[in-house]
């Protein structure tokens, strides 16, 4: 079976993506099901540890081998990165990127040697299938997918060092961060970055990058499929949790008082 890294770096149309924030288990094996290409671990702004991610691992494989799992560190470390990948991932993903040393130290996490100096263990790794899978060593360098955000001004500064490492597969396009340092946090139709964006779409497409990054307003999809993206979040298990709850008692509510014309 070829590799998620395969599918991902083939596909003509953008894959479907949502982050995996609370610690229900359940929740990923549902949006496994569901359907979507990739759901995201987020252990960046969650209370998500170590045993989570093990069980949303295996949760979301439960029912699909196709599907790939993605975790967000919360920053670079080593001994963090080297237990992550140790689960078994399709890619990993570093947020707030913004020098070529940044760049430097992830590689070193995230890369067996000679490329860099993760940490070699076999037997007791579920990445490995615990010994099983022979061939684990020699294709995991390969195999990963490795993501980096880029998510504010002094990252656009450093953007064509960063673009410039082989290793790097995607960008992660963090407009919600950028917008805060640019100081007009969440008017993400300013001008002023629309072209850092832009700026920041055409260089990832020159240097052979990957584009990811999240919905940010309504509609969004269709701007994001014409430019090429390869991967799209719409989601989380918490916002979806939240907003489908939050609809079905304010409907509710409208039927008990009678004002049917708010039913939705």
């Amino acid at each position: 079976m070829r590799s998620f890294k395969e599918k991902i770096t083939t596909t003509v149309v953008p894959l479907s993506g949502a982050w995996v924030a609370s610690n229900s288990s359940y929740a990923t094996e549902i949006m496994s099901m569901a359907g979507f290409d990739v759901l995201i671990i987020d252990c960046e702004h969650t209370a998500i540890d170590f045993s989570d991610i093990h069980r949303h691992v295996q949760a979301a494989h439960s029912c699909r081998n196709d599907i790939g799992v993605f975790v967000r560190v919360p920053e670079i470390d080593k001994s963090f990165v080297k237990r992550v990948l140790d689960i078994g991932i399709a890619g990993i993903i570093f947020p707030n990127t913004e020098t070529k040393e940044n760049v430097h130290d992830i590689i070193n996490c995230c890369f067996y040697p000679p490329i860099g100096c993760r940490g070699i263990s076999t037997s007791m790794t579920r990445a490995s299938k615990f010994g099983l899978n022979k061939e684990y060593i020699n294709n995991a360098n390969d195999t990963l997918i490795l993501t980096v955000q880029i998510e504010s001004k002094k990252a656009i500064e450093n953007i064509e060092e960063i673009m410039s490492f082989q290793e790097i597969d995607m960008i992660f396009v963090g407009k919600k961060d950028l917008s805060m340092d640019m100081g007009i946090f969440g008017n993400y139709l300013d001008e002023s970055l629309i072209q850092a964006i832009k700026g920041i779409e055409s260089l990832a497409k020159n240097n052979g990058k990957l584009l990811a990054t999240s919905i940010a307003y309504k509609n969004e999809e269709k701007e994001l499929v014409n430019k090429g993206y390869s991967l799209i979040t719409i989601g989380s298990d918490v916002s979806i949790l939240s907003k489908y709850s939050k609809m079905l008692v304010e409907t509710f509510n409208n039927i008990s008082k009678g004002d049917l014309n708010n039913v939705t």
